[in-house]
């Protein structure tokens, strides 16, 4: 039987009417049994990367680490006069070893099917100067078409490191937006979760595309620690899946930490795009930035959560996240829920969101270069979401997305 599980909640519940305090994860990744998809791992570097292991100890590693993850957030051992905001969600996941942005259901449902726990990890010092590449595809012989495909993986970098890694997520080529289920064969389900540790000085940058055909539906389930002056830049582009669902916690424990949070989304046909992300500043004078460029086409339903939660000890941390959002169809929906949760005095948050369609005056410019309505919107989405994928250090990966991008317009 499957199970209801609760996904992508809020720290803090708002008005049930909003529809926007959590979302369930779709009922194809509820029953029992899965499969394992396929992960390649590349070196665009010849020979093995120096400094760096590949293995799947990653579930033991990640028990090894508690004892540094608790000392990371030894800001916490203030909290106990600090009083939670109402309808604070945040107990229901304290739990997991690493917060992520999708929550706990995640974890328990890895757990249940036994998914294996991919390491990547590096030694303290290395500078690694070229991405490892992971190409992930649902598993293609299941024995049980409606059985889904999971991966899971924990990058661990260590002091003073710097890595990159980009996530690959594809199969096959994009279909007609307008394409029909076949009712007999449910869609192809493919489930990830990537968990990542950055120690003291190190940096990890971590880009992720998902171009996979119309029909499947997917997940992915993100979490990570930065410690004292440690940086993660994360890129993220979505342009497959009709059910797409995305969940980003970072946990800046340590003084001086940062994240830098990149995404883009191209959401049309009956597309449902489901987001849930979570800055959180512990350390002193720590630094988030997010920026997230929608398009919406169609029918497209898109739901958008971006938290900033400054907890006490956040001194002089700095929180900005700013949302785009470019509705294309009359027919389109858009929920956007900012929120800055705060329990310091010296700190600087800031949000936004910008929703509407192109500006006239930019139709009116295109139109004076001979450039009809169609067309510029055509190159002012490509513009958009091409500007995130341009970011992603595999050029052969930029040029199918450039081609994806286009099959869909």
């Amino acid at each position: 039987m499957a199970e209801n599980r609760l996904i992508n909640e809020l720290p803090v519940t708002t008005y049930r009417a909003l529809k926007v305090n959590g979302a369930i994860l779709p009922a194809v990744f509820g029953g029992g049994g899965s499969v394992r998809a396929s992960v390649a791992v590349e070196n665009t570097a010849p020979g093995e990367p120096h400094g760096v292991t590949v293995s799947t100890d990653g579930a033991e590693r990640i028990r090894e680490l508690a004892a540094s993850l608790q000392a990371m957030r030894s800001h916490d051992g203030d909290q106990a006069g600090v009083i939670p905001p109402n309808g604070d969600t945040t107990p229901r996941h304290e739990a997991q070893p690493i917060r992520t942005g999708m929550g706990i259901e995640i974890d328990r449902l890895l757990e249940r099917d036994d998914v294996p726990t991919m390491l990547i990890e590096t030694e303290p010092g290395v500078q690694l100067t070229d991405p490892l590449i992971l190409r992930v595809t649902p598993a293609e012989e299941s024995g049980d078409s409606a059985a889904p495909s999971y991966a899971r993986r924990l990058i661990h970098v260590g002091k003073d490191s710097s890595v990159t890694v980009v996530i690959d997520t594809a199969a096959g080529t994009p279909t007609n937006k307008e394409a029909e289920v076949n009712p007999e064969l449910p869609p192809a389900a493919l489930g990830e979760q990537t968990l990542f540790l950055v120690e003291d000085g190190g940096s990890l940058t971590l880009a992720m595309s998902q171009l996979l055909p119309y029909e499947s539906t997917y997940f992915h389930d993100i979490g990570g620690v930065c410690g004292e002056g440690a940086r993660a830049t994360l890129i993220q582009l979505s342009l497959g899946a009709r059910e797409t669902y995305n969940g980003v916690l970072v946990d800046l424990a340590g003084d001086g930490a940062s994240l830098d949070d990149a995404s883009g989304a191209l959401v049309h046909g009956d597309s449902v795009y489901d987001m849930n992300y979570v800055a959180l500043h512990r350390g002193r004078d720590t630094g988030s930035l997010m920026n997230m460029n929608t398009v919406l086409l169609d029918r497209a339903t898109k739901v958008f959560r971006g938290t900033i939660d400054f907890r006490q000890g956040s001194t002089g941390s700095k929180g900005d996240e700013q949302e785009d959002v470019l509705i294309l169809s009359p027919d389109a929906t858009n929920r956007t829920m900012p929120v800055i949760l705060c329990q310091e005095e010296d700190m600087e948050g800031r949000h936004g969101a910008t929703v509407g369609d192109l500006a006239e005056d930019v139709l009116f410019y295109m139109a004076s270069r001979g450039i009809d309505e169609t067309e510029a919107r055509r190159i002012i989405i490509r513009s958009r979401l091409m500007s995130v994928a341009r970011r992603i250090p595999d050029p052969a990966l930029t040029v199918r997305i450039e081609r994806y991008i286009r099959s869909i317009l």
